[in-house]
């Protein structure tokens, strides 16, 4: 599940760091809406389809590769990423973030 996960945040099919962080704000921004029900957030290669509480993610080109997540682990996941994105590099700097 974390591979998969994993790939679909940092899939940005060749765009700019920039541009991908405001694609994923984008994304972000339907995760939390209590408005947004049904929302499709899919990237270059992965499919992410809002659905209620839920997110289903899959890789397009192996619709075996799926999963569903809860809406709100992959809220949280997707703003440390973004946080993680924006930071100034540190080197030598490792994160790890558990998914329960």
């Amino acid at each position: 599940m974390e591979s998969l996960i994993a790939s679909y945040l940092v899939d940005n099919g060749g765009a700019s760091l920039k541009s991908h962080i405001e694609y994923l704000k984008g994304c972000l921004r339907a995760l939390e809406s209590p408005s947004t029900y049904e929302a499709d957030i899919s990237s270059n290669s992965y499919s992410a389809e809002i659905r209620n509480d839920g997110v289903r993610l899959s890789f397009l080109y192996d619709e075996f590769q799926s999963i569903k997540v809860s809406r709100t682990k992959l809220q949280d996941i997707t703003k440390a990423w973004i946080l993680f994105l924006e930071r100034e590099p540190i080197a030598g700097y490792i994160e790890t973030m558990r998914i329960v």
